[in-house]
């Protein structure tokens, strides 16, 4: 790679970096103000809730990360241009393609990114936000038969036989 490709490069990534953190804390604190009711009115402790906001961390990039990509690049190409670079690079017979390079490759990245957000990383996290959603949050979609033998219950599309309960250890055995 030569110097200029660098150059542009780190300057493109660096601003999408910026936007991509930005924005995701933005939507991220959006998210936070908008689950704060339903928190306080199931009375959920605070490592719960950041657990809960941790998982929607993914669905929140999967949002923003193709419009931080635009932006990123944007602000890249106007600070270069504010400082007269983009003239100078092509007073002094730089291609277009040598110059607008690095920000497809910053897009590539990018699109790698989202595409190992879209395909592994958010449909897991999802599964899980929603799990302690149900589960630990709202108390909902365990249910279940007990009797003095034990007890089945279901969670999800599992279906669970316990013979023993301990809540209070917040154990059980088959």
């Amino acid at each position: 790679m030569n110097t200029l490709f660098r150059y542009i490069f780190s300057k493109a990534f660096m601003f999408w970096l910026a936007a991509l953190l930005s924005l995701l804390l933005l939507v991220m604190l959006s998210m936070l103000f908008g689950n704060l009711a339903m928190f306080a009115e199931h009375d959920i402790e605070g490592s719960l809730a950041m657990r809960y906001m941790l998982y929607s961390v993914p669905q929140a990039i999967y949002w923003i990360l193709p419009f931080s990509i635009c932006l990123g690049v944007l602000i890249a190409q106007a600070n270069f241009s504010r400082h007269v670079e983009t003239i100078a690079m092509q007073a002094c017979s730089v291609s277009s393609g040598r110059i607008f390079g690095p920000y497809l490759a910053v897009g590539i990245i990018a699109t790698i990114l989202m595409t190992a957000i879209s395909f592994y990383i958010y449909p897991q996290a999802q599964r899980e936000a929603e799990r302690l959603e149900n589960i630990y949050i709202k108390n909902r979609d365990v249910s279940g038969s007990f009797s003095v033998m034990g007890g089945r219950f279901k969670v999800g599309d599992s279906i669970y036989y316990v013979e023993h309960l301990d809540i209070r250890n917040n154990r059980m055995d088959k």
